[in-house]
Order: C-alpha cells, then structure tokens, then sequence
C-alpha cells in the first residue's frame, strides 16, 4: 500500500540516541568516522549488542523519582521526544503543544525475570495449575502486561512536555516503526493534526529480547561483520539500543510559526510478502516504481544482516540503482545495530539529517559500490526489510523538492 502526501508536510526537529551518542551532531560525526562500534555481550549465551553509553536523562526529565519509576527504555524515549521538542523550538509551546499529537512505536511487555527464576525453582509448577496461575496473577507487576509499554511511553512523554493532544501506538517489531512513522504523516497530511511528534525506543538491556531473538537464530553468533557480509556465515543482526524522534509538521504551520525544515516528507510504501523466493525484491521495486524518486537520490538501507533477505534486499536495491546514474546505498545497522520498532523512525532520522546536509555519509565495507553522479543530494529512500516479515520504503526530499 502506498501513501502520498496531498500537502506539503515537515521534519522540524529530529532527536537519534544510539550506542554512538546522544543527538544528531554525534551522529552525523560518526557516520562520517565512524570508527569501531561499541560492543558489548549480553545474555548467558554471549551475544553481542550495541549498549547505551552513561547518559544523563535529567535535561528532559528532571525528577530523580520519574526517572527511577520509567526505567531506561521509557527514560530513553522520552528524552528523546524531549530533544526532538527542542529541535523543533516546541518545548514550553503549550498552545501548540495542547493540539500536538504524539504516536510510539514499541516492544510488549518484558519479562520479570527475577520472578520467572523463582517459579520455575517451585517444585509445584508442573503439578498445581491453580498455584502457578495463582504466582502468575499475583507476583506479575502491571507495567510488565504485554500492553502497557508503548502506552506508557506515550503517557510519559504527554505528562512530562504538556502534550494533550492525544496518542497512537503501534507494535509488532520493525513494521511497527514503519506504522508509527506512517500514522504520524497521514495524521498531518489530512489535516486532523498540524504537529505529530513520532517515534519509538528500544533497550537491549532487556534480557528476554535477547534471549528470544537469540532462540530464533535471528543473532549474529561471531565477531563483528558489517551487515552487508554476515550472509557468508549464516547472518543474522546484533541488537542495538536506539531511541529515535521525529516532528512532522505541516509546511503552512511551520511557516507561521517561522521554523525551517529539515526535509519534506514524500510518499511511503508497506508490503507484508510471504517471503517466498523474489518476494522482497519485487516489493522494494514496486516501492520505487510507486514513489517515482527522481535526481540524484541517496538510500538509506535499514538491512538487518538476517540471510536471505538481507542478500536479496542489497541486490535489488543494487539493481535498481544501476538503472539511475547518482543513487548511492548506505547501511545503518553496521554501527548502530537493529533497533526492532525503534529502526525505522531511526534510519529517517538519519536521512532527515543527510537532507539537511545535503550530502550522504561514505559508504562503509560492504555497502554496494556508488554509482556516478553529482554529490548535491536531493532525495533519500529509507528502507525497513524486516528480519522475520513486513517491507516499507519511505521517501524524503529537500523542502524546495518535489
């Protein structure tokens, strides 16, 4: 499904937070140096992950008891939609703040593990139901209901910046990001909002996740390898904590208002394939034949490392670029690694930020070859090929684009 903007719609501020650092001057520093990333195992089996570096939160959220009561996945997003706000020059704005709507895209609820260790040392849990299902009601804290994580973000960033406006929110691993994302412009688009603030966060310090992921053979089992390159030993991602917030505006508001855009918003195009043999590269390009980019455009690939769809999405993306002199194809998960929910509002950030300069970043090992063409950069494509199922492909321009 494909959705065209039917007016003219803004990035006015933009907020990424990753293992790399807080904010989009470091980020922009890095893509461009990006050096060795930061690495840590995680989980009992080893697995390695892209850790959060020591953040202060207290710029954004500045009661010591808020921050304790959120913990570091709310903590992190809702830093994030604060720093996006100042981006904008939205903080404190409470007129518009009152009409701005706010969707988040997110993981359910994480495991207790502490009171998962301790049911399972129960000699009973085999033989008793009604004591099981007794511990299970009981011990359970209501925040880990698979349900409440991506509501009570939202919660806490309408609480904690004034946002009244109202919320949406959207699960389901890498297509939730795409969905947030989507809702958010056609919300702007249709005129119901003329500010949306969207994104999402996500914290490998969740032990479940990784453990889940792991059990499903979606991790990368090895030394570090650009995403592009894992296909030679089986692929497979490395986790990532990101957080990742992006205001959509519409043009007329943003004019009033006298804020400057970072990049228009273009159409966006979802598939949900079967992932049968050719089935992603047919739907990036029938989301390139949809969007009709045009001039010299960027693609900023959110490729997981997952074989075989990471292999078939750098062919046809390799494929379609040679069609156009000037289209170059950059990865994000070689530094940051995979953020689920969080990967997509990220990888537009980041061309939000490219836009902005009006340049891409160099291409990392592995990333496909470049093509000629000028270095004036006037549209970037985002994809999100998720690791398990769902496509998408978003494109952005500079606001003089069209």
């Amino acid at each position: 499904m494909t959705v065209r903007p039917r007016r003219d719609v803004w990035i006015t501020g933009v907020c990424l937070v990753s293992s790399v650092g807080d904010g989009p001057q470091a980020h922009w520093a890095r893509l461009n140096d990006p050096g060795a990333p930061l690495l840590v195992e995680q989980g009992r089996a080893g697995w390695l992950v892209h850790p959060l570096p020591a953040m202060d939160f207290s710029a954004q959220i500045p009661s010591r008891l808020d921050l304790k009561r959120m913990g570091l996945s709310q903590a992190l997003g809702a830093y994030a939609a604060g720093r996006a706000l100042d981006a904008a020059a939205l903080k404190g704005s409470a007129e518009i703040l009152s009409k701005t709507v706010v969707v988040v895209s997110g993981a359910g609820g994480e495991r207790d593990i502490p009171l998962d260790e301790s049911i399972f040392a129960e000699p009973a849990r085999f033989t008793d139901q009604a004591a099981l299902n007794e511990m299970l009601s009981t011990r359970t804290r209501p925040s880990f209901f698979l349900t409440q994580l991506p509501n009570l973000l939202a919660g806490n960033i309408s609480i904690l910046f004034g946002i009244t406006g109202g919320s949406r929110t959207t699960m389901g691993d890498e297509l939730a990001g795409v969905g947030a994302y989507k809702i958010g412009c056609q919300l702007v688009d249709d005129g119901s909002y003329d500010v949306a603030l969207v994104g999402g966060a996500f914290d490998v310090q969740r032990p479940d996740l990784v453990m889940l992921y792991g059990f499903g053979e979606y991790a990368w089992r090895h030394a570090h390898q650009p995403v592009a390159l894992r296909s030679q030993q089986g692929g497979g991602f490395m986790l990532g904590t990101m957080a990742a917030f992006l205001v959509l505006e519409s043009a007329d508001h943003a004019r009033t208002r006298g804020a400057s855009p970072w990049c228009r918003v273009g159409g966006i195009s979802t598939h949900h394939t079967r992932r049968r043999n050719g089935d992603v590269a047919s739907a990036l390009a029938q989301a390139w034949e949809e969007l009709e980019p045009a001039g010299p455009t960027g693609i900023i690939s959110g490729a997981t490392g997952v074989s075989p769809s990471t292999e078939e999405e750098m062919a046809a993306l390799s494929a379609l670029a040679s069609r156009r002199a000037g289209t170059r194809i950059r990865t994000s998960g070689t530094l940051f690694g995979h953020g689920m929910e969080a990967s997509f509002p990220f990888n537009v950030g980041i061309a939000a930020l490219a836009l902005k300069q009006g340049r891409l970043y160099p291409a990392w090992p592995g990333d496909p070859s470049d093509g000629s063409g000028a270095d004036a950069l006037d549209r970037v494509l985002v994809t999100s090929v998720g690791h398990w199922r769902g496509e998408a492909v978003a494109l952005l321009s500079t606001a003089a684009s069209q």
